[in-house]
Order: C-alpha cells, then structure tokens, then sequence
C-alpha cells in the first residue's frame, strides 16, 4: 500500500511538473535571427 502511494504521488508530481512548463512556456516562433514573441509576421505582397 505504501508503494502504491509513493508510485501515485510521484506519477502526478510528474504529470503537474508537466503541465506547469507547457503553460508557462514562451508563445512566439524562432527563425535565423533568434526567438521573437508574437504571431510570425506575414510576407509582404509582392508589388
């Protein structure tokens, strides 16, 4: 019984470490230059 809960509280301290990280992860895209917060920007129209 002991093992089953030290396996249960390790299993859902994993599960809430990850759900921590994906919602305080960085929202923006990365490209030669570096990382960039934000929407990628479109390319302008060709004239």
């Amino acid at each position: 019984m002991t093992v089953a809960l030290i396996l249960a509280g390790l299993v859902t301290s994993g599960v809430f470490s990850l759900v921590v990280s994906v919602v305080s992860a960085p929202v923006g895209y990365q490209d030669e230059t570096g990382f960039h917060v934000g929407k990628e920007p479109k390319p302008a129209p060709q004239k």
